[in-house]
């Protein structure tokens, strides 16, 4: 099985479960988490999503466990924090996203 870490700064977020992260001086990646389903734009709950992982780690440094990508390309993956949390599993404690299977199968 294929399977990458990333390692950086977490500096940008589309959407709850869509976020960019800064490895080294200048090479941006989007990522989205494995496992996991935020309500998109238009949705119930979406901008508490967006604002909870904001909050929990933009401007930190994180560890990215890829495991694959979605139907785009993008990479899919585990998103541990620099204070031990996990992104992935911290939304669905939250109530904030879903359990998604379709795309990587444990957060």
């Amino acid at each position: 099985a294929w399977s990458e870490t990333l390692t950086g700064k977490m500096v940008g977020l589309s959407e709850g479960d869509t976020l960019s992260i800064l490895i080294g001086e200048s090479d941006i990646r989007t990522i989205c988490l494995s496992g996991v389903d935020c309500p998109d734009m238009g949705q119930d709950y979406c901008e508490e999503a967006k604002h909870f992982v904001s909050d929990l780690c933009l401007g930190k440094q994180a560890v990215v466990d890829v495991s694959g990508t979605d139907t785009s390309g993008r990479p899919l993956g585990v998103v541990t924090l620099e204070d031990g949390l996990i992104l992935n599993q911290e939304l669905l404690k939250r109530g904030l996203a879903w359990h998604y299977t379709r795309y990587g199968s444990d957060p």
